[in-house]
């Protein structure tokens, strides 16, 4: 199997201007791990794992500018909460690399 690197985009807020408990993104297939966070904004970001489906969350980052976090390791869900949103317009992207074969 060679690996696979798949990029995308993270949702950070369900509306602009207000906290989030942002939406889960499924990464269980994936091994190396980097979310970017980019942006100008007055906001706290949380970059969260879960690996019971989201029952329980553990910190991995906290962002309050843009910055890069990379991680090794198996993990099953990964989200990005918003925490004392003021203003601006952040962007998160996350990029994974697995090791699925692709025909």
């Amino acid at each position: 199997m060679a690996p696979i690197f798949d990029a995308m985009e993270v949702k950070l807020d369900d509306a602009p201007g207000e906290d989030s408990e942002g939406r889960a993104l499924p990464v269980r297939d994936r091994w190396h791990h980097t979310v970017q966070v980019g942006g100008t904004f007055s906001a706290d970001l949380r970059l969260e794992a879960s690996d019971d489906d989201g029952a329980t969350w553990a910190e991995l980052a906290a962002f309050t500018a843009a910055g890069i976090f990379t991680i090794e390791g198996a993990l099953g869900e990964l989200r990005i909460r918003t925490e004392a949103f003021t203003s601006g317009d952040p962007t998160a992207t996350y990029g994974g690399v697995s090791l699925r074969h692709d025909p």
